[in-house]
C-alpha cells in the first residue's frame, strides 16, 4: 500500500532500508522493503523504532547499521519546538508539492507555518535534481 500512514491519518515512519530486520516479510524490492513504525505521534512512533531496529541474523542488510546507530535509541533525540531554531528547510515544490492535491496543500500550509512560527526557515524552490525528465 502507498502511503499507510496518510492513509489512516496517524504517524509514519519508514526507515532506512538495514535499521529494521524484514524477516518474515514477503520481498517486493530488495533495496526499499523496510519495516516501520506507526503511532498517533511522532513521540509514539519513535518509540515504536527504538523497540525493533537493530541488527538481525536473519536479515543481512541489518548488519550494516553496526556501530551506526545511537547508543541509547532514537527517542532521546525527541525534542520540542526550540529545536527549529535557525533550522532551514528546502521545499521541492514543482518537482513534488506541487503535485498534491488541494486538501494535502492546505494541510502542508499549515504546517509550514507552524515551522516558521518556531524559528525556522523554509526555502521553496530547491527542486529534485532532472525532476522534469521522463
Amino acid at each position: 500500500m502507498i502511503n499507510p500512514a496518510e492513509r489512516a491519518s496517524i504517524c509514519g515512519i519508514k526507515p532506512t532500508v538495514g535499521l529494521t530486520s524484514r524477516a518474515g516479510v514477503v520481498p517486493e524490492s530488495t533495496h526499499q522493503d523496510t519495516v516501520g513504525t506507526f503511532g498517533r505521534t511522532v513521540r509514539d512512533a519513535t518509540y515504536a523504532l527504538d523497540a525493533i531496529y537493530g541488527v538481525d541474523e536473519r536479515d543481512n542488510y541489518t548488519l550494516g547499521q553496526m556501530g551506526k546507530t545511537p547508543a541509547g535509541g532514537h527517542s532521546q533525540f525527541l525534542t520540542n519546538k526550540d529545536a527549529l531554531k535557525k533550522a532551514v528547510f528546502g521545499l521541492p515544490w514543482a518537482s513534488f508539492w506541487a503535485l498534491n492535491d488541494a486538501g494535502q496543500n492546505a494541510q502542508l500550509t499549515e504546517l509550514l507555518a507552524l515551522i516558521e512560527n518556531a524559528g525556522a526557515t523554509i526555502i521553496n524552490g530547491t527542486e529534485l535534481p532532472n525532476y522534469q525528465v521522463q
